[in-house]
């Protein structure tokens, strides 16, 4: 089974169920333990019980059923070691269907809440009926300016992508 087909069935179940959000604070609290400690995602696909695996999850969390019979599946099945691909995945289902767009915004420097506030509002026509989270990066090699990325499309006018458009215009 593919890793979207893992995240497909979590969601179409979590949907059923009427899980959507509870699921979705659960497989961030996973990851970011995961995140914290890679030797997690070792454990959990070692040859040990699944009973210790499951204790093992338990000690992360107390996760719902059926996140819990989610993950006791990846570790059966030997495919735990793609949770974080399968969290990916997972979170473009749940924002389509919650309608939160995630946008990452790049910058020399720390921008202030008026910054991310003006940056939001000229988003919103854009992304009509979406609700826009803002993820601010500090980016020293931007030099100035800012990189806009939401899914596969990005907006660099930082002025290090600037000045490499002029020297390659000059090549």
């Amino acid at each position: 089974m593919s890793v979207f087909n893992y995240a497909k069935a979590l969601f179409d179940i979590a949907l059923e169920e009427k899980k959507i959000d509870i699921i979705v604070e659960q497989m961030d609290k996973l990851y970011q333990s995961i995140k914290g400690n890679e030797y997690i995602l070792v454990l959990l696909s070692s040859p040990v019980s699944l009973d210790e695996k499951k204790n093992k999850l338990k000690e992360i969390a107390s996760f719902d059923n059926l996140m819990m019979e989610f993950l006791l599946t990846l570790c059966k099945n030997g495919t735990i070691l793609d949770f974080k691909e399968i969290h990916k995945e997972w979170l473009k289902l749940s924002d389509d269907y919650r309608k939160i767009a995630y946008v990452r915004v790049y910058s020399a420097k720390k921008l202030s809440d008026n910054q991310l506030a003006l940056i939001k509002n000229e988003l919103t026509p854009y992304l009509k009926g979406l609700k826009i989270e803002i993820d601010a990066k500090i980016d020293k090699k931007a030099i100035g300016g800012i990189r806009i990325e939401y899914k596969d499309t990005t907006l660099d006018k930082t002025i290090k992508n600037l000045l490499e458009e002029m020297k390659n215009a000059g090549d």
